[in-house]
């Protein structure tokens, strides 16, 4: 078994993939409403909401506003998946 899963992770680094990176496009297409590819700012907002009422926190449209402007490298106004992901270089 411990075989297996070491085998799965060298073929997944080998053909340069990284674990985690499929949730993440998963993720952004549950809250890319108009299916454009991308998120903008709205759509943003009511993931990181979820997020927050999950937690019971509040403040979320602070937050989304602060970490969409980190995200959004390029500043286009929408997130790409790759400024999704966090692997854009600003």
């Amino acid at each position: 078994m411990k075989k297996q899963i070491l085998c799965a992770f060298v073929l997944a680094v080998i053909a340069g993939t990284s674990f985690g990176q499929d949730a993440k496009a998963k993720r952004l297409a549950k809250f890319d409403t108009n299916k454009d590819g991308k998120l903008d700012l709205k759509e943003f907002t009511v993931m990181v909401k979820t997020e927050f009422e999950k937690k019971g926190k509040t403040g979320h449209e602070q937050e989304a506003a602060k970490r969409f402007k980190n995200r959004d490298t390029n500043k286009d106004g929408f997130l790409s998946l790759e400024e999704f992901k966090g692997t854009t270089k600003k």
